[in-house]
């Protein structure tokens, strides 16, 4: 799949697949996407786990719920789970409704009575909702609860991180909770119109929650990239980056 969002990129492609997947969205879509917003989607759907970073504005939320739309109804997924900040959620369940054609089943498990907000991570035997909202803050509370229903065999998740630059911090607490569920996750996308408002090293975290199993920026890489920053050699660094993350 990588290989095939490499390939995609570059402008090498089954045009009979882009056609079918095109036509796809042209018909179970209320909202109807720009080209430029097709070829984004696709290269998501490719590569199964990926980042979005267009610039604010440019429609990345229906992107990825047109994705979200085509992976359900392929059976691969049956619900969103989104981390971000609280302004973000009204702006989620907009878009799901303008995108989609349909009011979402949504649940906001962030804030409130932290035992009702508890129980939402539980309800197995009853219909889950189709999109979650929490925010950084919530999950470092709610973690362990995140965990236990991201994993439940009832719940095949695309899980979310909106305005990802929140996790760039090395370490940070907001991180470390959000790289914990990358692992049961089915799907993982991230967004954001400013993946390096630093530095080299703020995209670090985003792959590794992309990619927890095989972070495609190793150890190694890491070291060489501060090592490049420090030195003000942004041309190397980029050249490391690059090479990791391009494919």
């Amino acid at each position: 799949m990588i290989l095939k969002g490499g390939d995609f990129k570059k402008g090498s492609y089954d045009e009979f697949e882009f056609r079918k997947f095109n036509q796809f969205l042209d018909k179970a879509l209320k909202r109807k996407l720009r080209e430029h917003q097709k070829k984004s989607a696709y290269h998501l759907y490719l590569i199964k786990n990926g980042a979005n970073f267009s610039v604010p504005g440019s429609g990345k939320t229906a992107v990825v719920l047109a994705v979200y739309e085509k992976l359900r109804a392929e059976g691969f997924v049956n619900t969103l789970f989104v981390i971000g900040p609280p302004s973000c959620f009204g702006p989620w369940k907009y878009e799901f409704e303008q995108t989609l054609g349909r009011e979402p089943d949504y649940r906001v498990l962030a804030g409130g009575n932290s035992t009702e907000r508890t129980n939402e991570y539980y309800k197995f035997g009853e219909k889950i909702g189709e999109l979650y909202l929490t925010t950084f803050q919530t999950l470092l509370n709610d973690q362990t609860h995140a965990q236990s229903f991201l994993a439940n065999n009832g719940v095949r998740a695309l899980l979310v991180i909106d305005e990802a630059h929140y996790i760039k911090q090395i370490d940070g607490e907001w991180a470390k909770a959000t790289l914990s569920l990358a692992p049961y996750a089915t799907y993982r996308y991230i967004l954001t119109g400013t993946p390096l408002p630093k530095g080299f090293t703020d995209v670090f975290n985003m792959f590794d929650f992309l990619f927890p199993s095989y972070p495609p920026i190793d150890d190694q890489a890491k070291l060489q990239i501060e090592s490049f920053e420090k030195q003000k050699k942004l041309s190397d660094a980029k050249s490391v980056l690059d090479s990791r993350i391009g494919p």
